[in-house]
């Protein structure tokens, strides 16, 4: 028995000395706004979406995460690495079609708050994403 407690806390003791996680998102305790569909939305993660995704489907969101907009490259990932290593399993595709903002500014490499709707399906360029955010209202950059 000794024993047995004696790995689980090495155990315990290695991961949390070892397991960083690399820039990865907190929603920012941001005050809700309103937007023209007069619903309050709340700060979200692209991992909550991820995660909950049907819980937002068709909804109006603020989601912070690291964006890119490329040629069949639009998302916000959950983590700059992940946005680096181009990993479609931690992002959402951005549909800015129709959306308000400025079609002519694109972000890169860059941590923003995007309000706008959540539409939970497979998305984006060839299916590779697990969701989309579309009618954007808004893009922030936040202050890194």
């Amino acid at each position: 028995m000794r024993k047995l407690g004696t790995i689980l806390i090495l155990a315990v003791f290695f991961i949390s000395a070892t397991g960083q996680v690399k820039e990865t998102i907190k929603p920012h305790m941001l005050p809700e706004v309103i937007i023209s569909s007069d619903k309050m939305i709340t700060p979200l993660s692209v991992l909550d979406l991820l995660i909950n995704g049907n819980k937002y489907d068709s909804t109006s969101i603020k989601v912070e995460g690291y964006i890119i907009q490329e040629f069949e490259h639009s998302a916000i990932y959950f983590s700059k690495d992940g946005l680096d290593r181009k990993m479609s399993s931690q992002a959402i595709w951005i549909n800015s079609k129709g959306s308000k903002v400025d079609a002519i500014h694109i972000y890169n490499n860059e941590l923003v708050i995007i309000y706008g709707k959540y539409k939970a399906c497979v998305s984006g360029h060839l299916g590779m994403f697990r969701g989309e955010i579309y009618d954007i209202e808004q893009i922030v950059v936040e202050k890194q």
